[in-house]
């Protein structure tokens, strides 16, 4: 029976081979798309559940509020002391341990090189989080200062082939590392984005005063292993007290805490300070709909061009049913033949999958584990899909071809029985094309948003800047000032400052700022900057006046006495000044008082107001910002300078690199040149939307041309359908050309109805996308406009060149078509 099936199978596809050909061609590209689409939703969905335990272990995330209790930054990170309280206050914690991740220049020789993802933690770490250990002992590892646990990948970069155990690298250029372990690399799928661990107690003797003890000092990601799963809720329910016992009365920034369990760390964030960049759900969704519209339409297309052959196959199924046949036999046979079709497109979509797999995740920036996905079923999920596809695509045209009247068939040529084929193909093509024109739209409203994001006045200059970048520990060196000195000989260099932070970069409130009262105080984003800090990204001062070595009173001074007193004038942005209801006139001359991360204040005065910059994105809230204008020097345990901002003129940018890398070999020989475009970090901030963009653009194309294949079905059988009547039509005087237009006017309405139904759709979806922004476009008609005549050209002209050798074919020849 199987054979017979198979065998009648394969003589139809092989009898249709043009109809058989459009089918798998459109439902392979269509799955293809899927799966492409469903391996980057699991891998997203499978972040960190690889971890034994993973129901047990939790990160203690911080939130800062306003002296008035709204919230002004959640915060991934939180203060230093918290895990060792945890764990003393409660014994339901069986582990906790502090992560601070850190990019650090490593060296072996005379091989040296920046590293991302240096992660300093308490050796309990090892207890919470099981990794797969090729050496060394993940009990003690790290219990010393100066130790490192080196990856397989760091390990052979700097090792090679020998046993990494027991040898050194140097830190920063200074200090020696004793490897003492080396474990396997950490999957994809992981937020911890790990290169090395590094034992916290190294920092600890150069961390300065009060730096471990002060609540406001947030830059510690805090992990708790729970001995029970089902102690997370009492454990959170009692974090309020836990703060108002520990917290309140060291800290004059209310806040409060959250426990998240490391599965959902990635799909929901906390806030500011994430060690690797977290999920978007809302683009998680919008991907899962284009992967179901993309499938959807695929098998629309396949139901459109096999109810099109029923018009071909009609005596044959009207002999096949005299001759004894029943529905049920004819409809296992149409719904095997829809299988094997199915089951060759699953193996090309497959296949198709695997070639594009890698530009795919060249494109997108992104690293799909298909291997590691075995274990999520993967499998499974691909017969799901099959089965699925089969029925949906096969189902219906197995039932409609089985029901014809075999009397009506052989009479008549056609059937007044059932559903008439034209009226489903125009369903079905009304929502083929209503789903391209809401992806059409939806990608020229994306592509608007991010050229106006990236357009944005954020409040500085960002072109023709070069970032030149120190060590994470050392900054740009203690001959800084010499340093900018020579850099500004070139004549191709206009302008130089430093900072800490980077533009773009994430702001964390870990800073308390006050008016010397403790009833005004807040918290606030702190950069240290260099003079010509403010000129150099071209920031405007809407009062007062900018830092100036004219009055050496402007830069932090760090007594070397520990009972000096810390002192520095301030500018501070609108947003600050708004905070402790001053107009920026009103702020100009102010006392002030800032609380540094070893708890020690810095007294002052404020001398200018800045006008509000986006420094993080146009997506989120101008921050509060507090500004120290301060030379190379440690303020608590990291270097003030760490960025210098360079700018140059681009006509000689090459001699300007020269000049900027010899330079750099000059005053700092030990430690590579990093220099960059600061451009190449601002595009980094969009990257969610840009690949947001790229997968629509993607789909879009494969979207519309699937629904080409299937308006293709659709105008073949309409103008079969209609042979003789243009053969009369022309026999009484109709043109070629009139004949072409009346075809393909049945097709205009089709188009209408599709655009009028997609635009509310398109219109929907964008204004909930856009609301995520603070600021963003308008939904210009124009766009929707496009979109329809993108759609309105392709179908026109799809339908003109399969209806053109009908509308110019002889009379005689149409009026002896059967």
């Amino acid at each position: 029976m199987f054979m017979k099936l198979l065998k009648n199978a394969f003589v139809q596809i092989a009898r249709y081979k043009l109809f058989s050909i459009l089918n798998v061609i459109g439902l392979s590209l269509g799955l293809a798309c899927t799966l492409l689409i469903s391996i980057y939703i699991l891998s997203q969905l499978s972040y960190d559940r690889q971890y034994q335990n993973n129901d047990r272990i939790f990160r203690v995330s911080r939130e800062i509020k306003a002296n008035g209790g709204e919230s002004i930054t959640p915060l991934a990170t939180n203060a230093p002391l918290v895990a060792e309280l945890l764990k003393s206050d409660f014994p339901e914690v069986k582990a906790a341990a502090r992560l601070f991740s850190s990019r650090a220049l490593l060296k072996k020789d005379e091989s040296a090189y920046y590293e991302d993802s240096i992660q300093f933690v308490d050796n309990s770490i090892f207890e919470i989080f099981i990794f797969n250990w090729i050496a060394g002992d993940p009990l003690t590892a790290l219990s010393e200062p100066s130790t490192i646990v080196l990856t397989s990948t760091l390990a052979k970069k700097y090792f090679g082939t020998d046993d990494p155990l027991g040898q050194t690298l140097i830190f920063e250029n200074s200090a020696p590392f004793r490897v003492s372990g080396v474990i396997e690399d950490l999957p994809n799928n992981t937020h911890l984005k790990a290169s090395a661990f590094v034992s916290l107690k190294t920092l600890e003797p150069v961390l300065r005063g009060a730096f471990l003890s002060n609540w406001d000092n947030n830059i510690f990601h805090t992990y708790v292993l729970l001995n029970n799963a089902n102690d997370h809720a009492y454990v959170e329910g009692q974090l309020p007290a836990f703060v108002s016992r520990h917290i309140e009365e060291d800290s004059s920034t209310p806040s409060v805490m959250r426990m998240i369990n490391v599965k959902d760390i990635h799909l929901y964030p906390s806030g500011s300070n994430e060690l690797s960049e977290p999920a978007n759900i809302p683009q998680l969704l919008t991907f899962g709909f284009i992967a179901f519209g993309v499938l959807a339409i695929a098998c629309v297309n396949f139901i459109n061009l096999t109810t099109s052959l029923s018009v071909v196959r009609l005596k044959e199924i009207g002999i096949r049913k005299t001759l004894g046949a029943s529905k049920g036999q004819l409809r296992t046979q149409f719904l095997f033949e829809s299988m094997l079709l199915t089951a060759i497109a699953m193996v090309i979509g497959w296949e198709l999958m695997f070639l594009t797999l890698p530009y795919f995740e060249n494109f997108f920036g992104i690293s799909l584990d298909v291997g590691g996905l075995y274990g999520s079923n993967i499998h499974l999920n691909v017969v799901l899909l099959f089965i699925f596809v089969t029925l949906f695509s096969g189902l219906y045209p197995a039932f409609y071809l089985s029901s014809f009247n075999p009397i009506d068939v052989l009479r008549k040529g056609w059937t007044k029985d059932g559903l008439h084929p034209a009226k489903l193909q125009n369903f079905l093509i009304i929502f083929q094309f209503s789903a391209s024109v809401v992806l059409i739209t939806c990608t020229l409203i994306v592509i608007s948003q991010i050229q106006f994001m990236q357009n944005f006045n954020v409040g500085f200059k960002s072109d023709n800047i070069l970032i030149l970048s120190g060590p994470p520990t050392v900054g740009l060196g203690n001959e800084w000032p010499a340093m900018k000195n020579e850099l500004l000989g070139h004549s191709g260099i206009s302008s130089i400052s430093a900072s800490n932070l980077l533009p773009f970069d994430s702001l964390i409130n870990s800073f308390t700022s006050g008016t010397q009262s403790d009833s005004n105080r807040h918290s606030t984003s702190v950069m240290t900057v260099d003079y010509d800090f403010f000129e150099t990204y071209a920031i405007e001062i809407s009062a007062g006046r900018p830092f100036s070595r004219n009055f050496p009173g402007d830069e932090l001074a760090i007594p070397l006495e520990a009972s000096g007193v810390e002192t520095a004038n301030f500018i501070i942005n609108e947003a600050t000044a708004k905070l402790y209801g001053w107009t920026p006139q009103e702020a100009v001359g102010q006392p002030f008082q800032l609380v540094d991360s070893s708890n020690i204040p810095v007294s002052g005065a404020i001398v200018g107001v800045a006008k509000n910059s986006f420094f993080e994105s146009v997506r989120v809230n101008i921050k509060p910002m507090t500004f120290v204008v301060s030379r190379n020097q440690k303020w608590g345990a990291l270097p003030t300078l760490v960025h210098a901002a360079l700018v140059v003129d681009p006509n000689s940018l090459p001699a300007s690199l020269d000049h900027i890398r010899n330079t750099w070999r000059t005053f700092m020989p030990d430690s590579p040149v990093n220099v960059f475009p600061l451009s190449q970090k601002s595009d980094s901030v969009y990257t969610s939307e840009i690949r947001q963009n790229s997968l629509l653009n993607f789909f879009s194309i494969f979207a519309m041309l699937i629904s080409i294949l299937g308006l293709y079905g659709l105008a073949s059988f309409n103008s079969y359908r209609r042979t003789k009547e243009i053969g009369i039509r022309k026999i009484l005087g109709s043109s070629s050309l009139s004949v072409l237009l009346l075809l393909n006017g049945s097709f205009n309405k089709l188009l209408v109805i599709a655009i009028l139904i997609a635009w509310p759709i398109a219109f929907y979806i964008l204004t909930r996308w856009l609301d995520r922004f603070l600021h963003h476009v308008s939904l210009n008609p124009l766009f929707f406009a496009l979109s329809a005549l993108v759609v309105l050209i392709f179908a026109w002209a799809t339908a003109a060149a399969t209806s053109i050798k009908f509308a110019y074919a002889k009379p005689a020849v149409a009026l002896r078509s059967d």
